[in-house]
């Protein structure tokens, strides 16, 4: 239903951001598994957070085959990524291993109160000052990223089509 809902719609976009909750055995996330094209996985640099993105694409490639053939795990974006902490530098280097560092967002989300401000506030970040500037750039580069890697990795399988 999800993906007769998209057609004639989708077309019109570079990129499609279906944001589901993180249950992998959720009807939702199969219907926007077998909608979508790429899956871009966020994760936090937190030792549970790896392990359950580790999880997410075992469950892509595994069942693929029965909810989109040509599903393709697109990467990994760090979010509430903090610079001054050691484990969160080793735990976006365990990210980057999961595929590749080609396949981790070279932008490390920073956690900062500019997206928490902006959400209750229902504003865009780029209205939120200085900070929420700087996210609205972050984010610009992010989706820069998003939208490479997706052609990057949809690339292959249109060749063999």
């Amino acid at each position: 239903r999800l993906l007769t809902a998209l057609a004639g719609v989708v077309e019109a976009y570079d990129v499609v951001l279906l944001d589901c909750p993180p249950n992998l055995l959720s009807h939702l996330i199969d219907n926007a598994w077998t909608a979508s094209d790429v899956v871009v996985i966020p994760t936090e640099p937190e030792y549970d957070a790896v392990e359950a993105a580790k999880r997410v694409r075992q469950r892509i490639v595994a069942e693929r085959g029965n909810l989109n053939p040509d599903l393709q795990v697109g990467g990994f974006l760090v979010n509430r990524y903090r610079t001054s902490l050691s484990l969160h530098q080793q735990r976006a280097a365990e990210i980057a291993a999961i595929e590749g560092a080609g396949a981790t967002c070279p932008v490390l989300i920073p956690e900062l109160a500019a997206f928490k401000d902006a959400s209750e506030l229902a504003q865009p970040l780029a209205e939120g000052g200085g900070r929420g500037r700087d996210m609205a750039a972050l984010m610009r580069d992010v989706y820069r990223w998003v939208r490479e890697r997706s052609a990057a990795v949809m690339a292959p399988a249109e060749v063999g089509a």
